[in-house]
């Protein structure tokens, strides 16, 4: 509980210098939150090189869907809920790196939520939809179980063979994260052919 509340701490700290001017922080530390790793266990999620999950979902349209898929070459999955602010705060720049390869069919775009499906739709009333599937698992304790961690947002890359191939905990807004993020998405696609 004392680790959550510190990272909880942290995390707000980390968004009002945001706010004020991303200047503030310097580019070295927003690298390093990429390739940052969580010392609890539970905050790590699944790691790189395991099954992220060989479930088959049910979408919030009534899909099914499932992650071990060769239809695909990558799966880019983005962790969010209603009413968290980080989440908010990387929408526009998540739809972006979404609308620019909307049309590729080597990757798929999904959003992994604990949020109810009506949560869902307020959150999708007001910055729309942009992804190819959304997975509702109904609820934190749901979310936990499943994926093995409670920090939230959450960018997960995984390969046709359902494994995680990258792990990102930190909110995609800053110019640096976004433009790491949307490289590594780019050579594990292109390095796929």
């Amino acid at each position: 509980m004392r680790l959550f509340l510190s990272l909880l701490c942290f995390v707000s700290w980390f968004f009002i210098l945001a706010q004020d001017g991303q200047s503030q922080i310097p580019d070295e530390y927003y690298r390093s939150l990429l390739d940052h790793e969580m010392e609890d266990e539970f905050q790590k999620g699944i790691p790189v090189g395991e099954i992220f999950s060989d479930s088959t979902f049910i979408t919030i349209n009534g899909d099914e869907f499932s992650f071990i898929d060769s239809n695909y070459v990558l799966t880019v999955v983005d962790f969010w809920f209603k009413g968290c602010r980080g989440c908010a705060q990387e929408k526009h720049y998540i739809k972006q790196i979404i609308e620019k390869y909307k049309e590729d069919p080597r990757v798929r775009f999904v959003a992994i939520t604990p949020t109810s499906e009506s949560g869902i739709e307020k959150v999708i009333k007001k910055y729309g939809n942009y992804y190819d599937d959304i997975i509702s698992v109904g609820g934190f304790k749901n979310c936990e179980e499943l994926f093995k961690f409670k920090l939230f947002p959450r960018h997960i890359l995984v390969g046709n063979d359902g494994k995680v191939m990258a792990n990102y905990i930190t909110p995609i807004f800053h110019p640096i994260t976004l433009d790491e993020y949307e490289k590594r998405i780019l050579s594990l696609i292109d390095n796929s052919d």
